[in-house]
């Protein structure tokens, strides 16, 4: 593995896709030579530490990229799965995002812009494999509009929200359409919600309990995939979103 990092590093790419970068099974094929089973996972987790350095040697700004997630594997930077893709992986992914708030994930989207504004929802980054990564976003003018606006809101927002403790629902008293995602973010400077539509339109009142985060905040402002910015000064806010529409509410 490691002189395939080196031939990789030499053809001229900096940052790395490392594919299923751990190993939970025991490995008994290299008992003979020293290696115990039970050690597998810890030894796999030591070659891609290894694959780092050599990567980030040539590149101090490289990025490793793995798929699936693995809560030990802090040396790899951002996660990617294929079942990170399907709306109905939603329940799943907020339990990680939860569970294990450091990671970078990502949801693989192919051309469909209610997965990219699910995905920004949920904090997440967008691993763009239009028409199965044989396409590019120029085949998918409708997403490509979608993406650009989010990078401009996540830009806006990133503190608190990428950047911010995904909390769920914690805070949040949500009343309105079944299609209707609300999801809440824990920062130093106070709580965030990222509202969306994801598909179809959507309203709804949201209500932000302050009390169930580590800061209050203070004030308000609702910033939206335009640019635009509105100062909020109720702890509720009633949303009436257009398909595939995000908003980003600051507290």
């Amino acid at each position: 593995m490691l002189r395939l990092t080196d031939d990789y590093l030499d053809l001229g790419y900096t940052s790395m896709f490392y594919d299923q970068p751990f190993e939970v099974n025991p490995d008994y094929g290299f008992a003979d030579r020293g290696h115990r089973p039970e050690h597998t996972h810890r030894d796999a987790l030591a070659l891609i530490t290894r694959v780092r350095e050599r990567v980030l040697a040539g590149d101090a700004d490289a990025i490793i990229i793995g798929e699936e997630c693995d809560i030990f594997a802090p040396m790899v930077d951002l996660w990617m799965s294929w079942s990170f893709s399907q709306p109905s992986a939603a329940g799943r992914l907020a339990l990680i995002r939860y569970g294990v708030p450091h990671a970078m994930l990502s949801w693989t989207i192919d051309h469909e812009p209610e997965r990219a504004a699910l995905a920004f929802a949920m904090g997440m980054h967008l691993c763009l494999m239009v028409h199965g990564g044989e396409g590019t976003l120029a085949d998918a003018p409708e997403l490509a509009a979608l993406t650009a606006q989010l990078a401009g809101l996540r830009k806006a927002t990133a503190t608190r929200t990428t950047g911010a403790r995904f909390t769920d629902r914690l805070g949040l008293s949500i009343d309105g359409d079944e299609t209707l995602v609300a999801l809440s973010y824990d920062s130093p400077e106070g709580p965030a919600v990222i509202a969306a539509a994801p598909g179809q339109a959507a309203s709804g009142r949201i209500a932000v309990d302050r009390d169930a985060f580590s800061a209050a905040g203070s004030g308000g402002e609702l910033l939206r995939l335009d640019g635009s910015r509105q100062a909020t000064s109720s702890d509720e806010q009633e949303l009436s979103l257009a398909a595939n529409e995000v908003v980003v509410w600051t507290l």
